[in-house]
């Protein structure tokens, strides 16, 4: 009940159902933030001035590019047209300086140095109220998954932002039962190198590596993210999540913004979540650049 937390700046919940309220002024970031995340917390930030901002950045982009078209009902744009609307949504937030400034002042006030940090990419994700042909980078709902499937790193943190209030049936969901337990999973079979040669040629190529249905009985209850626009979720990228499966009903088309980092320290400690079914045969360091000088993650630490 997002009503009842009243001032605190965050809320975690465990994998283990352990749910705790951290009142404000009391600190978790850097290290001590990590390492819960780590051990499987899902913190929530209420929105800040940062949050927020980046917020502001992402809905002007949306009204820019939709124009008259209310958001929450885009999808009943013609898909076609809604595809297009989506890259030039991606393009357009990708390149504004204020998300990005306003990113850099969040990861700053939660105490993650700019110089251990590095990223992928500050992205717009859109997850249709209707149904879709085809899931494509930024745009459709996405299967059960977890991230570190594809990047085979454990010190992964995933950061996901609602531009808009979220409704139980569009939104995220995340089951904590599975953190540290093996599902099955076709991460043996997906390879990053045969995605970019499939896109390359116009062939098709799973975009992730996915959990298999077969024993979804087995991943336990999930919890749906339900936190006010503006806020910044951070989880670990082992964490089992997927897009709320469409019931029938009527749902909302959902924007937010996303964003992966891991840290340099990290890596050189090996720390990090644990790493129980992976299978890919890459390690994805290729992916993230230093927040403050763009180097790549993998020439900082002196592996591909």
């Amino acid at each position: 009940d997002w009503s009842s937390i009243g001032l605190c700046d965050f809320w975690c919940c465990s994998c283990v159902e352990v749910m705790y309220r951290v009142q404000a002024g009391e600190v978790l970031s850097g290290q001590s933030l990590l390492s819960e995340i780590f051990a499987g917390r899902i913190v929530v930030f209420l929105p800040r001035l940062s949050t927020l901002g980046i917020r502001a950045c992402a809905e002007e982009c949306i009204r820019d590019v939709l124009g008259p078209v209310d958001p929450l009902t885009a999808h009943s744009l013609p898909e076609s047209e809604l595809k297009q609307a989506c890259k030039n949504l991606r393009r357009t937030f990708g390149e504004c300086p204020a998300a990005q400034h306003e990113a850099h002042k969040f990861f700053q006030d939660v105490g993650l140095a700019a110089d251990d940090l590095f990223w992928d990419k500050l992205q717009l994700r859109v997850a249709p109220g209707g149904s879709v042909s085809s899931v494509e980078d930024g745009y459709g709902p996405l299967p059960a998954h977890r991230d570190t499937w594809a990047s085979n790193l454990g010190s992964q943190v995933n950061w996901w932002m609602p531009v808009f209030d979220l409704s139980a049936n569009g939104t995220m969901e995340i089951f904590p039962d599975t953190f540290s337990k093996p599902v099955c999973n076709d991460s043996a079979s997906w390879d990053f190198r045969d995605l970019v040669k499939c896109r390359k040629d116009g062939l098709a190529y799973p975009h992730l590596p996915t959990a298999s249905s077969q024993g979804e009985e087995l991943w336990g209850h999930s919890i749906r993210l339900l936190p006010p626009a503006g806020s910044m979720v951070a989880f670990s990228g082992a964490h089992l999540h997927r897009t709320v499966p469409a019931d029938g009903t009527s749902r909302p088309t959902r924007f937010n913004v996303v964003v992966r980092t891991v840290m340099q320290s990290c890596e050189e400690q090996g720390c990090g979540a644990p790493m129980v079914d992976h299978m890919a045969p890459l390690v994805m360091r290729q992916w993230f650049s230093n927040v403050a000088t763009g180097q790549s993650f993998g020439e900082m630490v002196g592996r591909p």
